[in-house]
């Protein structure tokens, strides 16, 4: 039988200790670039975004829930705006299709 003092455990322990925290270094590190990779593909798609929408640009940051609630009206209205203006692009258009039909 082994005895759990002698120098082969005490060595085995230390070195299993290590291990485990390279293993674990290892994935936080992993983890750590797929969540910075993540974030930035949502800042690129949220300046694509807003680019072309007219939109202010969307904040991707954790927010706590009232201020992450706070900016929904005035988003709300800048989306409704955008959407009326487009009906609005939308009817003068076919108007034209429909006045060039008739001349013809």
């Amino acid at each position: 039988m082994s005895d759990p003092s002698s120098p082969g455990t005490k060595s085995f322990l230390p070195r299993l200790g290590h291990w485990a925290a390279q293993v674990l270094l290892v994935f936080l590190g992993a983890y750590a670039a797929f969540w910075l990779n993540n974030y930035q593909e949502h800042q690129q798609e949220a300046r694509r975004v807003s680019g072309h929408s007219g939109l202010p640009p969307i904040t991707v940051l954790p927010m706590t829930a009232p201020e992450r609630f706070s900016e929904y009206p005035t988003v709300l209205q800048m989306c409704a705006n955008f959407f009326d203006d487009l009906e609005k692009a939308y009817s003068e258009l076919l108007m034209q299709i429909r006045a060039e039909r008739q001349r013809h």
